[in-house]
């Protein structure tokens, strides 16, 4: 939709602004965008960023990705070890941004 907000559409992550431009992009390898992907701020910029699950299919390891809602790119990529099952984005250090 052209809503300003980000979307997914396996293989591609973008963000479309309200005169349908794409504001930026992103292919990705696989997602999982059932309970393996959150929206929140994660970096404190007030706009919404997107967390999610993959598996690095290069060296089949399991990751945590964080993409920033503003510009696409990564905010972290980290190794996980074993499935994520579920991603909650929520303040748990009392610093008004999501961790």
């Amino acid at each position: 939709t052209v809503d300003g907000y980000i979307e997914v559409v396996k293989p591609f992550i973008f963000e479309v602004n309200g005169n349908a431009q794409v504001l930026w992009s992103k292919e990705v390898s696989w997602i999982d965008t059932r309970d393996r992907s959150a929206i929140g701020d994660v970096n404190g910029d007030g706009k919404d960023d997107l967390v999610y699950y993959t598996l690095d299919k290069s060296v089949m390891e399991d990751r945590v990705v964080a993409l920033d809602g503003a510009s696409g790119n990564e905010i972290f990529n980290v190794s996980v070890a074993g499935l994520v099952n579920n991603l909650i984005l929520t303040d748990v250090d009392g610093d008004s941004t999501n961790d």
